[in-house]
This record gives structure tokens, sequence and C-alpha cells, in this order.
């Protein structure tokens, strides 16, 4: 027979912003005993992280920063961070994996469980083909900021001023004025969408890039393609940290904080921020931005991704927090 706890949460490394969140793990008579990390099984369910709080997760690899993360699946996630570092999560655990680089990694994207890119410093691609990582073009020395793509043959990498594109034999080069792109995404092959330092906004309509005018001033750190009337920018400018554009007008948004990184659930957007607000997260319900300082993370965040309303943030020392 079950015993319900009835009244009482536990949480292990696990922290909030609410009062009250640190509780007691005895609460589970001991079932947490031998195992800091874990919670119990309730009804067949083995709990990590109770619902609402955001709880750290262990890195195997040391304190080298994690730059990007993305969630394939709720048990499937990939991060990349310095000195090539890539790891793997996958049955609750998070594994190092042999990198073929010591470049800093700054983004990571995945079609599917045996097809993955990461992408860095000095015009590293590396693909994860279910056996091992290794070079996959295109040849190039500028460093890739971001990589997103909508299916295995129609990826984006981004960087300076270049737009790579690969379709699933080769890549094809799009060099874009400007200034240097930081984020990609989009809502399918005739739709990307990237950010850039300088105010730039550009989109790809399946043929060619434009410019998408009066999207204001200041780098633009990350973008979120929500629909293609619904497209989402986080700039360092006050008044305008986060903007959003219908199809024909951009509307400020402001959130107190600076978001580095960007992800999307329905209408509900999260952001992370980096070095001037560390340790910060924020949330658009879909009418107003909140913010949260989960107890578990005062280094600078660096990305967040996620499944549904699953998510991951990882950055600096290494970080990585999970929510559910």
């Amino acid at each position: 027979m079950k015993h319900l706890l009835l009244g009482v949460m536990v949480a292990v490394g696990c922290g909030s912003s609410d009062d009250g969140a640190q509780l007691d793990a005895q609460s589970f008579d001991d079932a947490a005993a031998g195992d800091a990390g874990d919670l119990g099984d309730v009804d067949g369910a083995f709990l990590t992280c109770p619902a609402g709080t955001w709880c750290a997760e262990t890195n195997p690899s040391g304190t080298a920063k994690l730059n990007g993360v993305f969630a394939l699946t709720t048990d499937d996630v990939f991060a990349v961070g310095d000195a090539g570092t890539i790891l793997r999560r996958q049955g609750g655990t998070w594994s190092a994996m042999t990198s073929t680089t010591t470049k800093n990694l700054r983004a990571v994207w995945a079609a599917g469980a045996t097809d993955a890119w990461a992408v860095g410093a000095s015009g590293t691609v590396l693909r994860w083909n279910g056996t091992a990582w290794a070079a996959a073009g295109p040849t190039t020395t500028t460093t890739l900021e971001a990589i997103w793509g909508s299916s295995a043959t129609d990826v984006w990498a981004v960087g300076g001023t270049s737009a790579f594109r690969w379709n699933g034999t080769s890549w094809t080069l799009y060099g874009l004025s400007g200034s240097v792109m930081l984020d990609v995404h989009g809502t399918g092959p005739n739709d990307a969408w990237v950010a850039s330092e300088g105010g730039y906004v550009k989109r790809w309509n399946g043929t060619s890039w434009s410019s998408v005018t009066s999207s204001g001033t200041g780098n633009f750190f990350a973008i979120r393609v929500l629909g293609t009337n619904n497209v989402w920018i986080t700039t360092g400018v006050p008044g305008s940290r986060a903007r959003s554009y219908n199809g024909s007008t951009w509307t400020n948004r402001d959130v107190s904080v600076v978001l580095h990184s960007l992800y999307s659930t329905g209408a509900e957007l999260w952001g992370v921020t980096g070095p001037t607000s560390p340790g910060k997260i924020a949330r658009w319900s879909g009418t107003a931005w909140t913010t949260e300082t989960p107890s578990v993370v005062t280094q600078p965040l660096r990305a967040i991704s996620g499944v549904g309303t699953s998510l991951w943030a990882v950055g600096d020392g290494g970080k990585i927090i999970h929510r559910e």
C-alpha cells in the first residue's frame, strides 16, 4: 500500500525563489537515504525534482562553462560548452561524450537521437551520427554562434555575417550584410530568422534573405519564432529588452533583465540571464513577465531549452538546472 504524505513536499538539492521551497528530505521516511538526489517512488513514478522547482543536476565534466543546450525529448538532452565539452542526459543522468575538438562550442541542436550538431569557435562544426562526433563542415574560420533546423535536411548555422544551410547533402553559404549574428530560429524550411548585433533582424522565406525593418537598436541576443506572425527578440536596451513582432509591427514587452536565450512552449516564453543579472530566469505568461532567482544557481546562465514544461538551463561553472 502506498503511503501518501499530505501537505509535505520534498526537495533535495533543489531551489526556488519561493519561501519554504527547501524542505526536509526525511519526510519521505528516509526514502532518499544513500542518494541525496532521489526523492523516492510514488505510484511508480521516480521523482528527482518537484514540479515547479528548479533543481541542480550533476555535471560529470567539471566546471567548464556551458553555452548551449537542446532537449530532444524529456529523456534525451544535449549540452555543449568550452574546451570542446559535450554532454548528454539519458535515463536522468548526464554523461560526458567523447569530443573531437578543444574549441569552445557555442550551441547544439538535434534532429534525432542519432543526428545532432554542435557549432563553435573558429568555424567548428561537429555532427553526431549515433556512434561518434566528427567534423562536418562547412569550411570557414568564422565563429559560429547558433544552430537550428526544421529537419535533418534543413539546418542553419550562423556566425559573423555568414549563414550556412545544410540540405542533407551539402552546405550553402549566404553572406548577409549587417553585424555578427547571435541566434537563429524559425518554423520551417521557408521561415527562418536571425538576430544580430547592431539591431539587425533578417528572415529567410525559402528563396532569399531580407531585412525586417523597424526592429529597434542595440544588440539582439536571442530570437524565438512562435509563428510567422509571432516573433520575439531580446536586447540590452531598457524599455525594449524584449520585443514581439506581429508581422507588421514591433511591440515592446519590456522585462527587468537582459535575456540571452529563449525557449517557448505554446504561448509561454522562458528566458535566462547572462552576466548582467546572473542566475535569474524570466517567464512570459502571455500577458506579463515575471522573474525568479532559483537558490541553486548564482552564475550567469547561457542557454535554455526544453520539451513542453520540462526545462533545462546551463551556464558558467558547468551549472545545469532542471525544472518540471
